[in-house]
C-alpha cells in the first residue's frame, strides 16, 4: 500500500510570504505612530510636571526669576529617567520674570519625533503644539 504524503507547495509558501509582508507593511507606520503619540503624551506629562515645580517655586521665592527646569524633581514624581526622555525631546524653560515662564519641549533633531512638533506650556495654562513643525507659522494645536 503506497502512503500520501501531503506537504505545502512552493507556491502556497510563497503566498502567505506574501500576505504576511503585506500585512506587516500597513501595521508597521500604525505602530510608529502610535509610539510618536505616546511619546508626545509622556512629554505633555514631564511638562505639567515641570510646570507645577515652577509654581512651587514661584510660592516660595515669590518670582520665576532664578527657576530652571532642572529645579523639579519630575523624576521623582513621574518615575522618569533621564534617558526616558533625553533621547526624544530637549525641555527648556525660557522667558522667566517675576510674573510669567514658557516651558518648552522640542524634538531631538535626527530622532523618531523629529518631524512632530515642539510643545509648550505657560505660566497662564495655555498649552500649545506646532503640528506640523514649521515654528514660522505659530502653534497650530492645543494639549
Amino acid at each position: 500500500m503506497k502512503k500520501i504524503v501531503r506537504a505545502y507547495t512552493l507556491v502556497e509558501l510563497m503566498i502567505v510570504v506574501l500576505v504576511i509582508g503585506l500585512v506587516a507593511t500597513v501595521a508597521f507606520p500604525f505602530y510608529q505612530n502610535s509610539l510618536i503619540s505616546s511619546r508626545r503624551a509622556r512629554a505633555q506629562i514631564v511638562l505639567e510636571g515641570i510646570a507645577a515645580g515652577m509654581e512651587r517655586y514661584y510660592v516660595s521665592a515669590n518670582t520665576y526669576v532664578g527657576a530652571a527646569a532642572s529645579d523639579v524633581p519630575t523624576n521623582a514624581v513621574y518615575n522618569l529617567t533621564d534617558e526616558d526622555m533625553a533621547d526624544f525631546y530637549d525641555f527648556t524653560a525660557t522667558g522667566l520674570t517675576a510674573t510669567a515662564f514658557s516651558l518648552f519641549a522640542t524634538p531631538v533633531d535626527g530622532a523618531s519625533q523629529d518631524a512632530d512638533g515642539a510643545l509648550t506650556i505657560t505660566s497662564s495654562g495655555v498649552r500649545a503644539w506646532d503640528e506640523n513643525n514649521d515654528s514660522d507659522d505659530g502653534y497650530e494645536a492645543s494639549w
